[in-house]
């Protein structure tokens, strides 16, 4: 119990167990290790407890990819033997302890944050006391073993398949809100892509807040001519009917991380409960090997997308 971290022993009693067994030169038995996990695999699946979906707003149930991550987090951990509680974090914004209190007291030990409505948030919360995955790069801190969609290799797929259609100019839309939520992959992977493609940008990207302003959208596309577009926001298809293009017809279009829910596309299709699936494993590990708190050296699992041939994009243009 004390080389798992079990919350029942003491801090000092496992501080001194501890020191003990590397005077003695203990160390586990990897054999024994795997014999025992080959073990607990095999048999039926039993009750272990609550996982935690922390959100941070009810604003998560507006995105299409949040409620997949949700739906497949409720899917995997069933087969872990564990239910999943929704808590609200912003409800206890000014008491965090008595929500602490009040998952320690259920004994509840896993938490899978929900990504923030925001790029750069902080949280102040007692971390000490649960195993922590969270989704996607909007929590700036604390940092916490992370589950995220691969926006940097998906933007350059993209665009590697863009220009071998035949386009060749090809510029990027893109909110600036949603680029820091990304950690700023998809810009990186744009920008990378164009300077080590032909040495210079020929087209300047559109990082802008277009959605609330389609004009800006509409000018800088009288400005640049491009004749595809490669952008992470799905919904740019709807803006640019409204602006008089059609894609492919007028202009090609390519996302990169649209939903399920989304038909139609070119692009690289996001399947969010790909990502709720390792979140969940990973998560019911750190609860077993009993790994508490804010990590040392974070982990990052990148999960690929899946390419759409759609009707976005002309064949051979």
């Amino acid at each position: 119990m004390v080389f798992r971290n079990h919350p029942s022993i003491p801090d000092e009693t496992r501080k001194r167990i501890r020191k003990l067994a590397e005077k003695m030169g203990y160390v586990h038995d990897p054999m024994l290790s795997a014999l025992a996990a080959y073990r607990t695999s095999h048999r039926p699946v039993a009750f272990h407890g609550t996982m935690v979906w922390m959100t941070n707003s009810d604003e998560w149930k507006a995105s299409p990819h949040f409620v997949k991550y949700h739906e497949g987090i409720m899917a995997r951990a069933g087969q872990h033997g564990y239910q999943v509680e929704e808590f609200d974090i912003h409800e206890y914004r000014n008491n965090p302890k008595r929500l602490a209190s009040i998952m320690h007291s259920r004994n509840i030990q896993g938490i899978l944050l929900c990504p923030q409505p925001s790029a750069h948030t902080v949280i102040d919360f007692p971390w000490e006391h649960f195993s922590v995955v969270t989704f996607g790069y909007s929590l700036q801190a604390p940092r916490f073993n992370t589950v995220a969609y691969a926006f940097y290799r998906s933007i350059r797929l993209i665009l590697e398949r863009v220009y071998q259609i035949g386009y060749k100019r090809v510029g990027l839309v893109l909110d600036a809100d949603d680029d820091a939520r990304f950690d700023y992959n998809v810009m990186a992977g744009y920008l990378l892509y164009e300077y080590q493609r032909a040495g210079a940008l020929s087209i300047q990207p559109l990082v802008s807040k277009y959605r609330n302003d389609p004009a800006l959208l509409k000018a800088w596309l009288e400005q640049e001519k491009p004749d595809a577009i490669v952008c992470q926001d799905w919904r740019v298809g709807d803006l640019l009917k409204k602006l008089g293009y059609h894609a492919p017809k007028d202009i090609g279009l390519a996302c990169a991380g649209f939903p399920m829910s989304a038909t139609g596309f070119s692009g690289i299709q996001e399947n969010s409960k790909d990502l709720a699936a390792p979140a969940v494993d990973l998560l019911a590990a750190m609860i077993q090997r009993g790994e508490r708190g804010i990590p040392e050296k974070p982990q990052q699992i990148l999960i690929d997308g899946d390419w759409v041939d759609g009707t976005t994009l002309k064949k051979g243009a």
